[in-house]
């Protein structure tokens, strides 16, 4: 399951979630990498993300543009992580904790 979670205009968090996506979009977004897209820059990069991850979603009103808008700057490569973690079925509680032993280390 894929959840988003957006400001709106009035900046209020209004939360999306997809309970059903493809295989197509996993094969996608292991596709999404810098080197498959070498003549995209820093910003550029960042609308190809928000991009793929609007297209996971049902709901049409969960956009690019809404996700740029509704993701705070600090907060948006964070956004992206998470949302692959959850493309790609990846429990975000054990890589917060392998990260954490490795910072032991």
């Amino acid at each position: 399951m894929l959840k988003l979670d957006l400001r709106n205009k009035d900046g209020k968090v209004e939360h999306f979630q997809e309970t059903f996506v493809p295989a197509l979009k996993l094969i996608e977004g292991l596709k999404l990498t810098p080197e498959n897209f070498p003549d995209l820059d820093e910003s550029d990069w960042m609308e190809k993300n928000a991009e793929f991850m609007a297209s996971c979603f049902e709901d049409k009103s969960v956009t690019k543009k809404r996700i740029l808008d509704g993701v705070a700057a600090w907060d948006f490569n964070k956004v992206f992580d998470t949302f692959n973690q959850q493309l790609f079925g990846i429990d975000p509680k054990k890589v917060a904790a392998s990260e954490s032993a490795e910072k032991k280390h």
